[in-house]
């Protein structure tokens, strides 16, 4: 009963090869501007008029205007021929409109100077001059970015156009030969002078459309220095640059040595020298900086970034003088790594298929996949946006040359996912590359230039999700935070392109938020949940990691190994990529079923609401597309350019989409996301079969109805008014708080006696008379075992993550409460319709109650508290009588009235504390004053012994939302380390118990007064040698105290346990025996005790049983002396499995809080109840209420230890499955004080 729920076909299915295969009911489709009030139509995401806000600003690492609102980019780059080719005034209007529509609120102009430009040349006449501009070309820029601004599209560009090139006369030495205009403009002063004539003749010339310049306007909103510029990452490099210009460098050279106090050497061009490598990045950013000043003294007042290369820590280095960074990420576009690709049947490829970690070591060239290679501009304080990206290019997998390239048919897939892992990391924006090629708009529609989006029909289909996924707040950010820090040595190992790196940089992405601190970078090591040397951190191998990779907030989760890819956000859901194996996903708010083997699927609510209740949606059906070809033709594109004419056809994406709320009417949208054709009316399940449909979108309109308050739901369409969350701040402080809310319920549903039968033994339905009234009730005789009756929940809420389960019984035959108690249990089982062996059913603890003080009297007794359920899936609740068990000591009939069933949304998520590859496990949790302290232990396994097994701490001053870098307490070479219990002694100090295992045992104990300095102050010796010292407590008159119990975990009475006491502030311990010679079943392990007062002392511990009985339940040990002697008892606290319990006491109510998790079910338990209401009244307990969930891998999750800050309860816990487990930390409010009062088992009705 999982999120994610798949169903695996056979391979075989879909063994006949895709690419190049001719699919039935081809049909052809063009994405045009979306009508006003299309689904489709995001367009109410953008700022008009593009400026409003102000200017742009940089605030704690965000772009925020200087009004304070924020945002970030879904951009286009609109190239050469594209930028001037709209000749009539309606055109620019309309493509503005069109960009709007799909989600674009940045142009990143680029290639406008280019020669081959011939839509409107740039120039008078280039080669005599560069700086005197055609006025054509400038007329028809102006009219487009006027368009631009008014439908709420900034633009972009770097200082000099990528393409420029001075005229023969314009360039110093009057000669071509080593001019390399990119690399002279950041040192050579005749070269800057040039460019600055350039600059301020073109940005400062005023807009005929706006009468401001883009210098003026703040719709020029950010300016990079210069496109793609580093060292060797063009082919010559400072080596191939003309004597003229490398002679002025040499004294510069001399100056920086000097400066430095480095001895005298030559100027490295070819920079394998160090210091000729640190001088030429250093004179980069110096250069970066001239030119921020002067754009600065020409008015410009937005932000400036300085180069977008960034191919290793070398290349990136130098543009940390920018105000933010920019890195261009390209997925398929580099030749294939020989043996780093893996390619499905029938050459299927995509960058889904990369396995998160590297693969390579040598010369890595698939680090333009995914993003290692862009999270290297990832830098803790800055922006990071990519103003060029492209998922893949356009046409089928062919060649360019002699390099195998990879393009992709199935290109589709890449841009959601892209979308929301930005968004995940919270960087700030992209622009796709691009708008390009030499047709004038609808002159004829096909796909051009493999980069041209334009007609790319199923890639621009992608376009409104994957805008609304960066832009609007559709996913959440990461919630921990990896820092990477980058050396000088590291920097200077990898000046080379492309370079190797570590496997975290290809890891964490997809997790976690990574930043990198390189030197200088200012951060604060506390907000990090993790800190790593660069160098370090290639070292840690992860090529076992497995199939699957998932964000840490589970809103989207990638299968690397069967390439596809799943969302499921509260307003976004869906799956992309292919699905040979994988064809059932179910989600939040839907089930989709894929019938074809590839597809980008994904529902979507735009703006008004979540998907749950939401009016409108749209939903997004895209698979392959291409140009009409002749038969036979080959389809590997002729260079640059795709092969074939129009029309762009597609191939058809087929399955059934079912909603778990609420019903629809489904609708076929156009080319321009109009509403076409109604093919399903008030419907919660749809099958789509694009071919037979014709489109690659549809809406989904919820049928008319009433909302909550009574008022009639309209079912005409309605634009979009707000912006939703396009306040990513907000979303970002609503993540950040520590959530203290515990699983909440809603309405319970309720079997009665005529909705159950028999499902085992013989109970006999009858009618019994209840408080006067004639009820239906099934009788279970109370000597006959195996009596049970069933029913099924055919639907619960979607919301519904898990269910409590109680029973309404009485007595029959008169039976009373003279000390004679009853024991249910409960069995929950799930039926998978099409995938009956998913069918289980999964038996609960059973649970002992005593009779009511009066004959026939009904009572509710609570069976299950938290249960996890699929709320897709029909619910069977099965009831038995048990009286075989020993607590059922009454021999009388007892009538079962009902069955109610109460759905429980999940309790919130913890925080993660540390998840570093390995088995993290067993914290100590400790508050000293507002800070918590967690020590944890990590080794390999579930293994006390293994010598790689050490000990580690971090600490939080947040509650918990982030954690210090890891400090290593102890890591002995010669035995394995383990956390076992910890306190604080007289002075406020933590005491910390570490376990010592291997061929000698001992137990040593640590203080620290911050939590980071940890000192061992004790290895007392002690006989017996406990197992396990746990949580130290101060008792008055005695000193310090902490239980221990040792033995085999056997019933060979070898087992036993007692107290140690230390006078002396934990310098020296006493121990005393205060049980031995015990079997296993009756030895209470792993206590946690409080002392409240006049000597008294209440203990829970956990129990080594683990039959399926009421004597598998927690002990109760309570002492009145001091501790000096004792009495064991065993509770009703059975919903156990080797639950280690963890006690906090409040003295100002007198509510004790019992934390404990129950492992198998995954459910992190509490009890609260009065400490006078259970002392000697050990079947007193209330019912528990689930606080945080974990694994249900058994034993991978547990040992819940408790600590206390002010009226919050925080708990750590570690979950996972062997051999990666994590350490988490949750919360739950303290309880108020009237908690428990009436709280008790068998509560009467």
């Amino acid at each position: 009963m999982k999120k994610f729920l798949t169903t695996v076909f056979a391979a075989a299915a879909f063994a006949a090869p895709l690419a190049g295969a001719m699919y039935e009911n081809e049909f052809p489709f063009i994405i045009r501007e979306p009508a006003a009030d299309s689904v489709v139509n995001v367009s109410f995401l953008n700022h008009k008029p593009a400026g409003k806000h102000g200017v742009l600003r940089v605030i704690d690492g965000n772009f925020v205007f200087e009004d304070g609102t924020p945002v970030r980019w879904f951009g286009l780059n609109v190239v050469d021929n594209r930028v001037f080719n709209m000749y009539a005034p309606e055109t620019a209007k309309t493509v503005a409109r069109k960009m709007a529509a799909l989600g674009i609120n940045i142009v990143r102009i680029h290639h406008m100077t280019a020669g081959w430009q011939n839509a409107a040349p740039f120039f008078k006449d280039r080669a005599e001059s560069t700086l005197e501009f055609n006025d054509r070309a400038l007329e028809l820029l102006d009219r487009f970015t006027a368009a631009l601004k008014e439908e709420g599209i900034y633009v972009t560009c770097e200082l000099p156009d990528s393409s420029l090139e001075p005229a023969l006369s314009e360039i110093p030495n009057g000669t071509r030969e080593g001019f390399d205009l990119k690399l002279l403009m950041l040192f050579d002063p005749e070269v800057q002078a040039y460019v600055k004539k350039y600059v301020r003749a073109f940005f400062t010339r005023p807009n005929r459309y706006t009468g401001r310049s883009l210098f003026e306007d703040p719709q020029f909103v950010m300016l990079g220095v210069v496109n793609e510029v580093a060292y060797n990452y063009h082919p010559k490099g400072l080596a191939g640059l003309n004597p003229y210009y490398t002679g002025k460098l040499r004294p510069k050279f001399r100056e920086y040595l000097k400066r430095n106090r480095l001895p005298e050497r030559e100027l490295d061009l070819s920079l394998n020298d160090d210091a000729s490598a640190k001088f030429w990045n250093e004179t980069m950013a110096e250069g970066y900086r001239m030119w921020r000043d002067y754009v600065r003294s020409l008015g410009y007042r937005g932000v400036i970034s300085g180069s977008n290369v960034g191919e290793n820590f070398y290349h990136t280095q130098p543009s940390l003088a920018g105000d933010f960074m920019d890195a261009h990420l390209y997925w398929g576009y580099a030749p294939w790594s020989e043996g780093n690709v893996r390619i499905l049947s029938g050459g299927r490829w995509s960058p889904l298929l990369k396995k998160p970690v590297n693969e390579s070591r040598e010369k890595e060239k698939y680090t333009k996949d995914l993003f290692a290679r862009f999270s290297l501009a990832s830098v803790a304080g800055k922006p990071l946006i990519s103003s060029e990206h492209r998922t893949a290019k356009g046409g089928a997998t062919a060649s360019l040359g002699a390099n195998p390239m990879q393009y992709n048919e199935y290109r589709a897939a890449g841009l959601p996912f892209f979308s929301a892992v930005h968004a995940f990391q919270e960087w700030d924006g992209f622009y796709l590359f691009a708008s390009q090629g030499t047709e004038q708009l609808n002159q004829y529609e096909r796909m051009g230039h493999i980069l041209d989006v334009r007609h790319d029909t199923t890639y621009l289909a992608t376009f409104p999700l994957s805008a609304w996924l960066l832009r609007g707040g559709a996913v959440a950010p990461a919630r921990q935070r990896v820092l990477l820090k980058v050396s000088e040595k590291d920097i200077l190992s990898t000046k080379k392109s492309p370079s190797s790196f570590g496997s975290l940089l290809f890891n964490t992405p997809e997790r976690h938020r990574l930043e990198l601190a390189y030197p200088g970078t200012a951060y604060r090591p506390e907000d990090y949940a993790q800190v790593f040397g660069y160098a370090s951190s290639r070292d840690r191998k992860l090529d076992d990691i497995g199939p699957v990779i998932e964000s840490d907030t589970g809103e989207f989760r990638r299968n690397w190994e069967e390439v596809y890819w799943v969302l499921d956000t509260p307003s976004a859901q869906g799956a992309e990529g292919f699905f040979d194996r994988t064809r059932r996903f179910e989600l939040n708010d839907m089930t989709l079923e894929m019938e074809s083997p590839f597809g980008v699927c994904f529902l979507a609510s735009f703006g008004e609401a979540e998907i749950a209740g939401a009016k409108r949606m749209m939903f997004l059906a895209a698979g392959e597309c291409g140009n009409t070809l002749a038969p036979g033709t080959d389809p590997a594109p002729n260079g640059w350019w795709l092969k074939g004419g129009s029309p762009v056809v597609l191939k058809p994406v087929a399955g059934t989409l079912r909603l778990k709320s609420g019903r629809c009417d489904v609708w076929i949208l156009g080319e321009h996301g109009e509403r076409k054709t109604k093919v399903a009316e008030k419907t919660d399940c749809f099958r789509f079969d694009t071919g037979r449909d014709r489109t690659v979108w549809y809406e989904l309109a919820r049928c008319k109805g009433r909302d909550d308050a009574g008022a009639v739901l309209p079912d005409n369409p309605q634009k979009h008014e707000i912006p939703h969350m396009a306040d990513f701040k907000t979303a970002k402080e609503k993540n950040s708080k520590m959530s203290t809310e515990n699983a909440s319920e809603t309405a319970p549903l309720r079997l009665t006696a005529d909705e159950l039968s028999i499902a085992t033994g013989s109970p006999e339905k009858r009618t019994a008379v209840i408080n006067s009234r004639a009820v239906p009730v099934w009788t279970f005789s109370g000597k006959d075992a195996d009596q049970s009756v069933a029913g099924t929940i055919s639907r619960l809420p979607a919301d519904c993550r898990g269910v409590k389960v109680e029973i309404v019984v009485a007595a029959a035959g008169g039976a009373e409460n003279s000390g004679l108690e009853d024991v249910y249990r409960l069995h929950l089982s799930q039926g998978a319709g099409k995938a009956p062996e998913d069918t289980c059913e999964e038996h609960m603890t059973p649970v002992r109650t005593a009779l009511s003080a009066a004959p026939g009297l009904p009572r509710t007794i609570e069976l299950e508290s938290y249960c996890a359920t699929d709320p897709d899936r029909p619910l069977t609740v099965r009831i038995e009588r048990c009286p075989g068990d020993p607590a059922d000591t009454c021999r009388c009939p007892t009538d079962l009235l009902l069955v109610r069933v109460t759905p429980v949304k999940a309790p919130a998520a913890p925080f993660i504390v540390e998840d570093a590859p390995g088995y993290n496990s067993w914290p100590m949790l400790q508050a000293i004053g507002p800070k918590l302290v967690c020590a944890y232990s990590r080794g390999r396994g579930h293994d006390i012994v293994e010598s790689c097994r050490g000990v580690y701490a971090r600490t939080s001053g947040d509650g918990g939302k982030t954690w210090s870098p890891e400090t290593l307490i102890s890591n002995a070479p010669d035995c394995g380390e383990v956390t076992i219990g910890k306190g604080l002694d007289a002075d406020g100090a933590m005491l910390l118990w570490v376990r010592c295992w291997g061929a000698k045992r001992r137990h040593d104990l640590y203080r620290s007064a911050d939590g980071v300095t940890f000192t061992r102050i004790a290895t007392p010796g002690l006989d017996p040698m406990p197992m396990q010292i746990t949580d130290i407590f101060s008792v008055p008159g005695v000193g310090l105290m902490a239980l221990w119990f040792a033995g085999n975990y056997s019933d060979d009475g070898q087992n036993s346990w007692g107290t140690l006491t230390s006078s002396d502030n934990g310098a020296t311990w006493k121990q005393r025996v205060i049980e031995s010679g015990l079997p296993k079943s009756e030895w209470p392990t792993e206590p946690s005790a409080v002392c409240f007062g006049n000597g008294r002392i209440f203990a829970v511990a956990r129990t080594e049983c683990l039959e399926n009985t009421t004597e598998r339940a927690q002990f109760q040990l309570e002492s009145e002396d001091c501790g000096a002697t004792w009495t064991r008892s065993r509770t009703n606290i059975g919903d156990v499995a080797l639950s280690t319990p963890s006690l906090v006491f409040d003295e100002a109510t007198g509510l004790l809080s019992n934390y404990y998790f129950h492992r198998g079910r995954g459910v992190l338990k509490r009890r609260v109840v009065k400490l006078d209401r259970i002392i000697g009244n050990p079947l007193a307990w209330p019912e528990p209420e689930p606080v945080a969930l974990g694994s249900t891998a058994f034993p991978d999750a547990g040992n819940v230890n408790a600590s206390v800050i002010q009226n919050v309860h925080f708990l750590a816990y570690y979950s996972g499955t062997a051999p990666d487990t994590f350490v988490a930390v949750s919360s739950a409010a303290a309880p108020a004080g009237a908690t428990g009062e009436n709280a008790a088992p068998g509560k009467q009705d």
